[in-house]
């Protein structure tokens, strides 16, 4: 067992004990089996939990989250060694994923609102069963805020920046007679590590108002800029830039009998979000690609007693992408059922 797993475990361990021993403290925990599915190899589906603890009397937040999952691979037929033509059928594509993330937010309470900013850490570990492992860390800083304009309008919305300044690192054990050192024809060692650099910054900012129809009823219209810029040296130096303003449309309804509704929907704004790459070493035209992006999303919940509750979510999304040489349409399917414990 690596270190970085060690590392994972040891944080649960302290997650689980945080959520049943904290005693001055409110507790409010997801535990939930999430599955995602693209029709592709990159399907995948895991167990997540997603904490957050607030001492009593006390304006700090303390949020942990832990999620791992498998992607389900792809099974293809490949020729036996030392055989005839003899194939067998073999899965690739097999990859177990885990994330941590850490943040610790302050909530500054105004007259008649609230604004608070958090920094945060995340992990993320690729396993594959040849024996390579990837790491990734990213820091993050966000500020969010509610303030009601009326006694039914508020404003709402958040500030997102994350940052992945590390190089990215690949550890491997094992070698296939095709491992090859970039632009060459000399095989790797047996045991070597990968060390790329590929530092990426990702902003999120979105500005709402939500309107309180009725104590049980209210809607929130709200316009999103999400985007990433990535520099790659791999091969080449590159960057990577993606840039997607959507409108975003959240419901929620509140039922006599406990169980609550929330629909939500994103839209990409003129259906034209952007994605362009640069090369250092490049003197063609960048490569331009149109996304159009549209979610329609349930989220619910049902109470089955004060302190747990019923928790779902599922959506179906599709991208649309096109460039000047090609076009495709993806979707994805999410599903996400758990319970939710606060005390």
């Amino acid at each position: 067992m690596n270190k970085t797993v060690k590392y994972q475990l040891t944080a649960i361990g302290l997650l689980m004990s945080c959520i049943f021993s904290a005693q001055a403290a409110k507790v409010d925990s997801n535990i939930s089996w999430e599955n995602v599915h693209y029709g592709t190899a990159g399907d995948y589906a895991g167990p997540r939990i997603d904490t957050t603890i607030s001492p009593d009397n006390s304006n700090w937040y303390f949020s942990l989250g832990w999620r791992q999952n498998r992607t389900k691979g792809q099974e293809t037929e490949v020729y036996q060694s030392g055989t005839s033509g003899a194939t067998e059928t073999v899965t690739a594509n097999v990859k177990d994923y885990q994330r941590l993330d850490f943040k610790i937010a302050y909530r500054y309470r105004l007259d008649k609102g609230w604004v608070q900013p958090a920094i945060g850490y995340r992990q993320d570990l690729s396993l594959f069963p040849n024996g390579k492992t990837g790491r990734s860390e990213y820091y993050l800083f966000e500020i969010m805020h509610n303030y009601p304009i009326t006694e039914r309008l508020s404003s709402t919305g958040w500030i997102k920046l994350q940052f992945n300044p590390n190089e990215s690192i690949t550890y491997t054990s094992k070698r296939s007679t095709s491992d090859f050192y970039p632009g060459t024809t000399n095989p790797r060692p047996a045991n070597y590590r990968i060390v790329d650099r590929d530092e990426s910054v990702t902003w999120e900012v979105e500005q709402g108002f939500r309107y309180a129809f009725s104590p049980k009823f209210n809607v929130t219209a709200a316009l999103n800029d999400t985007g990433n810029r990535q520099e790659q040296d791999d091969l080449i130096n590159s960057s990577v830039t993606k840039r997607d303003l959507q409108f975003r449309l959240y419901l929620t309804y509140n039922t006599d009998f406990g169980l609550q509704f929330s629909p939500y929907l994103r839209k990409t704004i003129f259906g034209d979000a952007k994605e362009w790459k640069l090369s250092n070493n490049d003197t063609a035209t960048p490569v331009y690609l149109d996304k159009d992006t549209t979610r329609y999303a349930m989220r619910m919940s049902y109470p089955l007693n004060k302190n747990v509750s019923l928790t779902g979510e599922y959506y179906i999304e599709r991208v649309k992408k096109t460039s000047h040489l090609s076009s495709d349409e993806t979707k994805q399917k999410y599903l996400k059922l758990g319970l939710r414990v606060t005390f």
